[in-house]
């Protein structure tokens, strides 16, 4: 009933050493457990989801060689910050009380950057989706006409 940290949108690096405090030690063990197996799963099959959905709307609407076709790329950005953010605060976590200043720092900002580039990767496929279902519609009025 704690909370996360990787579930707020930006924290402070006290923040993050008052939840390693509150979990304690077995907490923090779990906590790590969970980052490493569950979310990085997790992070994948969201990565791979919207990579996926972007390329089949990007195949059908848009010629082979448009440069847009590289948006189905987007999703790896949050990807990469989400690992970074869980191995981060995995050193975090296992290091406690010992505290790594720069990284406690750079853990908030890592969240940050993860739900910004999800929001974007969102936006990205549902660009992506909406174009293709445009030029469906057109060329569907096209043809009873």
């Amino acid at each position: 009933g704690l909370g996360s940290p990787d579930r707020l949108f930006y924290y402070y690096a006290e923040t993050l050493l008052s939840f390693a405090k509150e979990y304690g030690e077995d907490g923090r063990h779990a906590y790590v457990r969970t980052r490493i197996t569950h979310d990085i799963g997790w992070s994948l099959v969201y990565a791979g989801f919207l990579c996926l959905v972007i390329s089949y709307a990007n195949t059908i609407s848009l010629p082979r060689d448009s440069r847009l076709q590289q948006l189905n790329l987007i999703p790896l950005v949050p990807l990469f910050f989400d690992t970074l953010e869980n191995l981060i605060i995995s050193i975090v976590m296992l290091s406690f009380p010992e505290t790594w200043p720069l990284l406690n720092r750079l853990a908030g900002i890592t969240t940050a950057a993860k739900w910004c580039m999800v929001i974007l990767s969102i936006f990205a496929c549902m660009c992506a989706l909406g174009y293709m279902f445009l030029k469906r519609m057109k060329k569907s009025f096209r043809k009873r006409s």
